[in-house]
């Protein structure tokens, strides 16, 4: 091909492809994606929603379930009858000592409500634990956390026992 010109196709030219040659999307098509990814996107956000919420209503319960743990440990570590409080979202630990009465708190106190933004609700607003770490209630203790639809019971047996 001596003295071929740049640019030149020599014979080789693309036929039937005229204008599609060009290079970019119509705005038609642009819009059609955006259509699309609005869809999917209006299908996907409540699902996200409703799946955060249940994390966070999973956690709490976590939570809370930590702090009875700890509780009863401390009951039994300590010798002393211990208090496992649930006030306005809120769980501390208090250890009561045998002699003077003094309470003394355990741990930090947990913000279960404002931490994870879930309702906690019981009946009762606190656990006792003997020296033993055994519970000292009458009744079955219902202790319900909710997030907008999703919601969790945690049962804490006359004995102490928790149950998720």
């Amino acid at each position: 091909m001596q003295g071929a010109v740049i640019g030149e196709t020599s014979g080789l030219e693309l036929q039937g492809l005229g204008e599609m040659c060009e290079r970019g999307f119509s705005l038609l098509e642009i819009v059609l994606v955006m259509v699309i990814v609005a869809i999917v996107t209006a299908f996907g956000v409540p699902r996200l929603g409703d799946a955060l919420a249940k994390q966070s209503v999973r956690s709490a319960g976590d939570a809370i379930a930590t702090m009875h743990s700890r509780a009863r440990g401390s009951a039994i570590q300590r010798r002393r009858r211990t208090v496992l409080v649930l006030k306005n979202g809120g769980v501390v630990i208090r250890s009561v000592h045998p002699i003077t009465g003094a309470l003394d708190t355990v741990g930090a106190p947990q913000l279960i409500g404002e931490r994870y933004g879930v309702t906690v609700s019981t009946a009762r607003d606190s656990l006792v634990f003997d020296p033993r770490g055994m519970g000292t209630e009458a009744s079955t203790t219902f202790i319900e956390i909710s997030k907008g639809s999703s919601a969790d019971t945690l049962r804490v047996t006359p004995a102490g026992r928790l149950l998720q």
